[in-house]
């Protein structure tokens, strides 16, 4: 699957590789868990039709249907990608932010709808300038 991703998220990956070159281990930990859900999303051959442990549908999604990306238990670490799939589209999948839910717990997925429907926006908003 073609994978692309949204400016928030970019800005979070770069923030986390500035961290784990400063020598962060959490960050290194969760730099290590959002490739790893990357490298998922790019394994897949068309989007997920049913929940599974690793691909599970946001259910307090509003405006886009997102589903978020996460890893097995880490004492440390709770990495979340939350994620769109474009309708109408089997090959590609939009990143739209990533976070750490371990301090807030599922807290977490109260402000997941509302940032990533304003990041998925933002997103659809630069590729209609380029076209």
């Amino acid at each position: 699957m073609v994978i692309d991703w949204t400016g928030e998220f970019q800005n979070w990956l770069e923030s986390l590789e500035a961290e784990v070159d400063a020598g962060d281990h959490v960050a290194r930990r969760q730099l290590k868990f959002a490739i790893a859900g990357m490298s998922r999303l790019n394994d897949l051959s068309e989007p997920p039709s049913e929940d599974s442990a690793v691909l599970m549908r946001v259910r307090q999604r509003r405006k886009y249907p997102i589903w978020r990306v996460s890893h097995p238990f880490d004492d440390e670490v709770a990495v979340r990608l939350i994620v769109w799939f474009p309708e109408g589209e089997t090959a590609g999948v939009i990143v739209a932010f990533g976070g750490d839910k371990k301090r807030v717990g599922d807290a977490f997925y109260t402000s997941a709808a509302s940032r990533a429907d304003a990041a998925i926006d933002q997103w659809l908003r630069e590729r209609s300038r380029e076209t």
